[in-house]
This record gives structure tokens, C-alpha cells and sequence, in this order.
């Protein structure tokens, strides 16, 4: 928007999955394996989701040394109510529950970092705490297969130039975790 002054943005930010074609969006960010659909789609990165708590958290409890032992801990239970992760390279998922839910990243990085419990976040809301040790990595050898992050919009509209510009953008700013 600063570069070019005449576009405006209307952003609907939602966990579910809309159908864009229907309620009219030009463009949605997905992430994950792509159903197959009528959409177009542009891959813009790869995320990992990583498995994390705060020191805080760690003066009070022990250090996860398997998946099993997730159980004794307090969890940060996302949108979904699974974590994945990988076990003898093959995908792997438990069920998760705790008494904090949230359906936003950043509330569930927050509550991590409070030292409320375990969080799984995708590495853009935990890489640079996982950096400088606001958050420990838990059982990275179990860490998820990186997945795509894709833009896609209908094929059955011409997209428009600021469409265009803006994956462009996104294409080169966005940061990998690949």
C-alpha cells in the first residue's frame, strides 16, 4: 500500500476455510496440501510447525523427552484439536486438549511465552523468539514436514495487476522455514 497509494485493502482473516469464488474474495492465502478445486494457485514459501514453551514454563515442569509425554503437560490447544509431527519419517498426529484454547497464533505465542504451557506454532510467530530463547524447542526430532503456503484465487476472473503485484510481493517476502 505505500508503494502504490491508489489500491485499498479489505482483509478477512479466518481459520475456516471460505470458498472465495462464492463471497467474491479475489485472492486467499491456504496452507497445506491443496484440494483439488477450480483455483489457481502460487506457492509463496514452506512453513514448519514447531513445538515450543517458555523457560518460565520449564522452572516448573520437566522437559518433554517423547510424545507420550505431552500428556502430562499443559498443552495450548490451537484451531486444531491434533498436532502433527513425525515419527519413523512417517506423518504422525496426537489429540491434543488443554484449558487454554485459542484460535489465533499470536494469542497461543503470548500464552507460550507467559509460561502458560506447550504450544505447536508455525515458525513466522516463533522464529525469533525460538532465536533469542524467549521460547525452547520441544522433541524436534519430531518435527513436522515442512508444508507450503499458497496464494490462490479463481480462474474463472481475469486477476487483476494489483492481484499480480501483490503475489509478487508476498512471493518475495514472505520467509521460508524450508
Amino acid at each position: 500500500m505505500k508503494k502504490y497509494s491508489g489500491i485499498s485493502v479489505h482483509c478477512t482473516f479466518s481459520n475456516e476455510k471460505l470458498d472465495i469464488v462464492e463471497q467474491g474474495f479475489d485472492l486467499a492465502i491456504r496452507i497445506g496440501k491443496l484440494e483439488d478445486s477450480t483455483l489457481v494457485a502460487k506457492k509463496l514459501a514452506t512453513r514448519h510447525l514447531y513445538v515450543c514453551a517458555s523457560p518460565l514454563y520449564f522452572e516448573h515442569h520437566t522437559m518433554p523427552l517423547s510424545l507420550d509425554d505431552l500428556k502430562h503437560h499443559a498443552l495450548l490447544v490451537g484451531s486444531q484439536p491434533h498436532w502433527r509431527f513425525v515419527v519413523d519419517k512417517e506423518p504422525y498426529t496426537i489429540p491434543v486438549k488443554g484449558r487454554v484454547r485459542y484460535n489465533s497464533g499470536n494469542a497461543l505465542r503470548s500464552a507460550a511465552l507467559e509460561g502458560l504451557g506447550i504450544a505447536q506454532l508455525p515458525g513466522f510467530y516463533v522464529r525469533d523468539d525460538l532465536k533469542n530463547g524467549n521460547l525452547l524447542e520441544v522433541l524436534p526430532e519430531y518435527k513436522d514436514r515442512q508444508e507450503a503456503i499458497w496464494a490462490v484465487f479463481p480462474s474463472n476472473r481475469n486477476v487483476a495487476p494489483k492481484i499480480r503485484l501483490l503475489i509478487d510481493f508476498m512471493s518475495k517476502n514472505i520467509l521460508d522455514d524450508g
